[in-house]
């Protein structure tokens, strides 16, 4: 949500994109189980965030509430659509359930306007060494384990997902930058 609210457009438009619109489907910490459940619901759980190049404020988000993916995925022509795990179940390799993730993309495949519509996986980082993030005991309160699981869930249960087009692997960025002068600085 950081990502996409408060940096997306700007980068975007200092690589020369003129036409942008984004969306985001944001329900704080959410698992890819509860978008599942939402998307076989068409639950109305969702805030949806959307902003455009073309608005009257180009780059700033307006919030609806109560929106429903479906809604969402019929709102825009989109080029692509990225999924991701919560951070605290991104190295948890029960929570990657291949059939969960294939509903969601299957329901944006039939859903969006695009027929050449592309997904990505967002690959999340470790937390930093020192968070009280209160899900870091799962990973032995150790970055590295968290880094090396999140890796080996989406090395074995995104990669080779015919549904996902690419990965964005933010995750290992920033555990590279961690290792340069930026140091353990970048997340909490």
């Amino acid at each position: 949500d950081d990502a996409m609210v408060n940096h997306m457009f700007g980068i975007l438009k200092a690589f020369g994109v003129n036409e942008i619109i984004l969306g985001n489907m944001y329900i704080g910490g959410c698992t890819v189980e509860t978008h599942f459940y939402n998307a076989v619901n068409d639950s109305p759980s969702y805030t949806y965030r959307k902003t455009s190049s073309n608005s009257d404020n180009p780059g700033v988000f307006i919030n609806t509430a109560n929106m429903k993916l479906s809604d969402a995925l019929k709102d825009e022509n989109w080029d692509l659509i990225t999924l991701q795990q919560a951070s605290h179940d991104s190295g948890m390799i029960s929570t990657y359930k291949v059939d969960q993730i294939n509903y969601i993309l299957d329901l944006a495949l039939r859903t969006t306007k695009n027929y050449k519509i592309q997904f990505a996986w967002h690959m999340t980082w470790a937390y930093h060494k020192n968070t009280g993030h209160s899900a870091f005991p799962k990973y032995s309160n150790d970055q590295i384990t968290m880094y090396e699981a999140i890796c080996g869930c989406v090395n074995q249960n995104i990669v080779n997902n015919d549904y996902i087009n690419f990965v964005i692997p933010a995750g290992t960025a920033i555990q590279n930058a961690r290792s340069s002068y930026l140091g353990d600085n970048l997340t909490e």
